[in-house]
């Protein structure tokens, strides 16, 4: 909320735009969501900026596509077999090159 000691500039329709992508995008602005309208609320205002704002961080592409969809849901466990003898199962992790050493343990 703004005390009535704010000096606030009113922005004209043309520059709206421009101001808001500034606000929201830029490497300062951080994609905030809804914080931007705070942020932009310090300097300018024009009738229906909290619509405007609100609309242009929910239509931001790069948000749209990074930010989790509702909540996602943890996957159950699979139950385990009970192993009753020695290598009745194995389990083998291969990865990269072999490693070479000069210690031959069998």
């Amino acid at each position: 909320m703004l005390d009535s000691g704010t000096k606030q500039l009113v922005l004209p329709k043309q520059v709206r735009e421009g101001v808001m992508k500034i606000a929201y995008e830029s490497p300062l602005g951080g994609h905030q969501g809804i914080k931007t309208l705070t942020r932009i609320q310090q300097e300018f205002a024009w009738p229906g900026i909290v619509v405007d704002v609100k609309r242009h961080c929910q239509s931001c592409d790069l948000c749209q596509r990074t930010i989790p969809k509702g909540k996602v849901r943890k996957v159950p466990l699979g139950e385990m077999p009970l192993i009753d003898s020695p290598f009745k199962r194995v389990a083998v992790d291969i990865i990269g090159p072999e490693v070479k050493t000069k210690i031959d343990i069998f």
